[in-house]
C-alpha cells in the first residue's frame, strides 16, 4: 500500500510540475512573440556585425577556397559540349554568382579543364571600408587544351585570385538584414 501511495504521489507531482500554466492564450502568444523577436535580434547581431573576428575571417577565406573549387566544376560543365545547353547556361549563371560584379575573367578562355590545386591564402582578408574586406588566394592552375582528336596539351601556372567580403542587404520576410558574403575577384 505504501508503494502504491508513493507511485501515485510521484505521478501527481510530475503532472503538477510539467503541466502548462493557467496563463491566458494572449499571454502565451505574447511570450512566444517575445521569444521570436529575441531570437531574431540575436541572429541579426551575429550576422550583421560591424566588425568580424579573426576566426570568422578565416572561415570566409575557407569559403572562398571552396568557391574556387566550385568555379572549376562549373567551368567544366559550361565548356562540355556533350551536356545540354540548359545545364551549360545554368553553370554559367552559377559562375557569375561566385564572382563580384564584372570581375570574371577566365584565366584560359579555351581551356576545357581548369584544375585549381594547392590553394592557399596569399593575403588574409583585411578591412578596406566599413562594409568590405579584401584579400588574395594563391593557386596552381592546370589547364588542358584539346588541339586535335589525337591529343591534349596541358599547362600549369601559379595565379593569384582576389577575394572580396562584402556586407549586403537581403530581404528576409518583412525585414531587411545585412549580411556578409564572400566573392571571388580577378585573376592575376
Amino acid at each position: 500500500m505504501k508503494r502504491l501511495l508513493r507511485i501515485s504521489s510521484l505521478i501527481v507531482l510530475y503532472c503538477l510540475t510539467t503541466a502548462k500554466s493557467c496563463d491566458s492564450p494572449g499571454e502565451e502568444k505574447a511570450r512566444d512573440q517575445a521569444n521570436i523577436i529575441a531570437t531574431r535580434d540575436s541572429i541579426t547581431s551575429v550576422v550583421s556585425s560591424e566588425s568580424l573576428s579573426e576566426e570568422t575571417l578565416k572561415a570566409f577565406e575557407e569559403s572562398a577556397k571552396q568557391k574556387l573549387s566550385d568555379f572549376s566544376d562549373y567551368a567544366s560543365v559550361m565548356t562540355d559540349t556533350t551536356i545540354g545547353q540548359t545545364f551549360r547556361n545554368q553553370a554559367a549563371d552559377m559562375i557569375r554568382q561566385l564572382f563580384i560584379a564584372d570581375a570574371l575573367v577566365m584565366p584560359e578562355k579555351s581551356a576545357e579543364n581548369l584544375v585549381f590545386d594547392s590553394v592557399t591564402v596569399l593575403q588574409p582578408l583585411h578591412r578596406t571600408s566599413a562594409n568590405s574586406y579584401a584579400g588574395q588566394l594563391s593557386c596552381i592552375v592546370s589547364t588542358a587544351k584539346k588541339y586535335s582528336t589525337y591529343g591534349k596539351s596541358q599547362s600549369t601556372r601559379v595565379l593569384a585570385v582576389d577575394i572580396h567580403l562584402i556586407k549586403r542587404a537581403a530581404v528576409i520576410g518583412k525585414d531587411t538584414l545585412s549580411s556578409w558574403k564572400i566573392f571571388l575577384g580577378k585573376f592575376h
